[in-house]
This record gives C-alpha cells, sequence and structure tokens, in this order.
C-alpha cells in the first residue's frame, strides 16, 4: 500500500481494472501481534485482514486526501497489461511471477476477517510523514 501512496505523490495512481474490487489491508505492526499469538497458540493459518474494507479506488482516492492533492486515477485496461507481462518471462520468471500476482490482487476481491485495529488512513498519515521528511532532507540537500 506504501506504492499507492508514493504515486499520489508522485501525481497520479494507476489501477488495473475499474478500481472496485474490495480489500482489507492490514497494518504491519496489527499483523506482527497475530503472528507473535499464532506462535503461542501453534497456529498455522489464520484469515486475516485489517479492520476496514477499501476498494482499490477509495485507497487511491484516500491517499491523495492524506497527501492534501486532488485525485488523479488512471485506470489501466487488464487486456492491455497482460500481454506486456507475457513477454517479461523470458527474461525473468521471477518478474513474471510477481507481475502476474500484483495483477491478480487488483483484479479479485481479497477481503477476509477483519484483525487489528489500525487503519489504511493510520498507515498512510504515518507513511506520509516520512515523505515529507525525505522532501525536507532532500532540499536541504541541494541547497
Amino acid at each position: 500500500m506504501c506504492e499507492f501512496i508514493n504515486m499520489a505523490n508522485k501525481g497520479k495512481i494507476y489501477l488495473i481494472g475499474d478500481g472496485n474490487n474490495k480489500i482489507n489491508p492490514i497494518h504491519g505492526a496489527d499483523l506482527a501481534e497475530v503472528c507473535v499469538n499464532a506462535v503461542k497458540n501453534s497456529q498455522k493459518e489464520i484469515p486475516i485482514g485489517g479492520p476496514k474494507t477499501y476498494t482499490y479506488k477509495e485507497a487511491a482516492e484516500l491517499a491523495f486526501s492524506i497527501l492534501n492533492k486532488p485525485p488523479r486515477i488512471k485506470n489501466i485496461s487488464p487486456k492491455l497489461i497482460k500481454p506486456f507481462i507475457k513477454m517479461i518471462r523470458p527474461f525473468s520468471k521471477h518478474y513474471y511471477i510477481l507481475a502476474g500476482f500484483l495483477i491478480s490482487l487488483m483484479l479479485y476481491d481479497f477481503n477476509t476477517t477483519k484483525t487489528g485495529s489500525r487503519t489504511l488512513e493510520d498507515f498512510y498519515k504515518e507513511f506520509s510523514k516520512h515523505l515529507m521528511h525525505d522532501k525536507k532532507k532532500e532540499m536541504l540537500t541541494k541547497k
């Protein structure tokens, strides 16, 4: 999800598909708590997600909102992107699999058991502080 806020910071977010598929991303701190508890309980599989469900479009709009920027979202048809992914395979099976996985994430709903208390908005706010810090640092080094 940090890539959404990075793209928003640059001015435009690209979504594969219409952006209406749903996700409930879990914050890393909430995930860590679940993992620690799972080890204590010897659990092997645990369906987990964040406390709030978003469409990809809502997640993109939220990123722009946190940065106080107007939303500029570009939807890309899966039919256009899939041929490019097939072209990657002869050069790198690793990147071919990774790209296919990332595209699949945006084309299907990944909404599971609500866990934790930290929302995507909380994460974006935390991450945006780092972006602002990096911008200030970059400006100081240019002087």
